[in-house]
């Protein structure tokens, strides 16, 4: 029964990985047009909440991105990300290493002296 439990663990943590920026992009959209919408025809609170559930639930979509792939998909959210969250949380920091195959061709080669 363990092996069921933390199997399917796996299984959840993978399809969250592999799907999870899709699906809070998908329905972080969806509750933003919703809450935008259902404020302009009701003015009532609760729409403004899921207006602000959508764009975090948007916004969290793009952070996710940003930590699989290493770069943002939209220069809106890299903005806000970078303005307003401490460097530590930026996912695209520090991934611009050099990446060196060991040919020959890739060592800096030094002048020598006459």
């Amino acid at each position: 029964m363990l092996a069921v439990i933390l199997g399917l663990a796996v299984l959840v943590f993978i399809a969250g990985w592999v799907f999870g920026g899709v699906l809070l992009h998908a329905l972080g959209l969806a509750l933003l047009v919703l809450g935008a919408v259902s404020l302009i025809v009701t003015q009532d609170a609760a729409a403004a909440l899921v207006l602000a559930i959508g764009v975090v639930m948007w916004l969290a979509g793009h952070w996710h991105d940003a930590l699989r792939h290493h770069e943002y998909a939209s220069p809106l959210a890299q903005r806000l990300f970078q303005r307003s969250l401490p460097s530590k949380f930026d996912p695209t920091r520090e991934w611009s290493l050099p990446v060196h195959s060991g040919h020959e061709s890739d060592r800096v080669r030094r002048p020598t002296r006459r």
